[in-house]
């Protein structure tokens, strides 16, 4: 009953946003856009926009495409900042960011998604339409359905996607969805997810030339010059995925013995209190919760060495060079198609060291099935202290 539930709903929704559209077009609304002109919408995270950021380069430089601008959040604004290849930047808000802009919070989601359905049809209408001759949708599903209407009220003729029905109950979620877009391709998605986005664009025919990741960057003023520091990154967006704050300490103070100032960052200033209470080191900057993540990113490409789990700050150490390493809760043995696989998710350099836990496939699967951290903290402090030493054997770390 509930799947027949959610087909029904899913056509209304449409055959609403497409009468919409009709009425647009009868009053002459939209007008065909000549020139290539190529809009990428990433409303995601931090990390997701690090990984979607090598279209740019490969549209720009090897397709000879001279617009090629952005629709994003508030949260990944600063990193597009940092990828040269953008040239405007659409700053809208996230479905939990205009939630968080209310004053009023009496509202059920429900009251909010209609809300918010109103707020992006205006500024679709307002500063999308008539604009661009082509939509590109890197990541595209159900809970990202917004990005659906905005595609659509475009009136941009060319509208292209990736979906990833990756099981049946996936695919009857998306019932009747895909027909916002002109093309929706789909993946295997057994590869990391930058290369999975370098395939659409390649689907939709325009050549892939380098698949790396690179962000720019400039030297920070948050730290005092001339002295060598590790990053450690505390805290992730999912608690489940956090390695335990006291293994840190014990991290930090080996990074101290070896010369180095600790600079802490991430957005939960608890965990930099208890950093702060516990420790042994001297030698350490608390910036948790201080900075923007433009500031975030020049801060860990300045730095010797970083350390996190999985987050994005792990991805802009890859994206900006530092040799780093990231603690995973994933199971070394895990099918490297799953969503959140280490294959896919990975922070991708080659001067990244990934660490797993050494676990079985079952219960855990891909990620951590317990109510808080468990399968991440299997992985000991020891353990990446002797990744840092091999670092150091090898001739330093930077």
């Amino acid at each position: 009953m509930k799947k027949v539930y959610i087909k029904i709903r899913n056509i209304i929704i449409y055959c609403f946003w497409k009468s919409i559209y009709f009425i647009l077009l009868f009053f002459g609304q939209y007008k065909t856009i000549n020139k290539e002109k190529i809009l990428v919408i990433s409303i995601q995270l931090i990390g997701d926009a690090v990984m979607v950021s090598p279209i740019f380069k490969n549209l720009v430089k090897y397709n000879n495409i001279d617009c090629v601008d952005v629709l994003c959040s508030n949260l990944e604004k600063d990193v597009f900042e940092h990828c040269r290849y953008v040239k405007n930047i659409l700053v809208i808000n996230s479905f939990e960011e205009f939630i968080k802009s209310k004053n009023i919070k009496c509202f059920s989601r429900g009251i909010y998604r209609l809300w918010y359905c109103m707020y992006i049809f205006k500024y679709t209408y307002n500063n999308i339409r008539n604009k661009y001759s082509i939509i590109i949708v890197p990541r595209w599903h159900m809970d990202l359905m917004f990005i659906s209407i905005i595609s659509l009220i475009s009136g941009v003729k060319h509208r292209y996607a990736y979906s990833e029905n990756t099981s049946k109950e996936k695919k009857i979620k998306r019932y009747f969805q895909d027909h916002y877009f002109t093309t929706v391709y789909n993946h295997g998605a057994a590869c990391h997810e930058s290369e999975k986005f370098l395939d659409l664009i390649k689907m939709i025919g325009y050549k892939v030339e380098d698949k790396n990741i690179a962000l720019t960057h400039k030297t920070t003023n948050k730290i005092p010059s001339g002295i060598k520091y590790a990053v450690l990154a505390l805290d992730t967006s999912n608690n489940k995925k956090e390695w335990d704050i006291n293994n840190f300490l014990k991290i930090s103070d080996f990074l101290e013995k070896c010369g180095l100032w600790i600079v802490l960052l991430g957005v939960k200033k608890a965990y930099g209190e208890y950093y702060e209470r516990n420790t042994n080191c001297i030698k350490y900057i608390n910036l948790i919760g201080k900075t923007t993540v433009s500031e975030a990113i020049d801060i860990i490409a300045d730095s010797e060495i970083y350390i996190g789990c999985d987050t994005g700050l792990s991805h802009i150490a890859a994206a900006v060079d530092v040799k780093g390493i990231v603690i995973f809760s994933n199971s070394k043995f895990e099918e490297p198609w799953q969503p959140s696989s280490v294959t896919r998710m990975r922070p991708k350099s080659n001067n990244i060291i990934v660490v797993q836990p050494d676990l079985p496939l079952a219960p855990c699967k891909t990620i951590c099935i317990s109510e808080y951290a468990h399968c991440v903290n299997l992985v000991e402090p020891e353990n990446i202290i002797e990744i840092i030493k091999k670092l150091l054997i090898k001739g330093g770390l930077k």
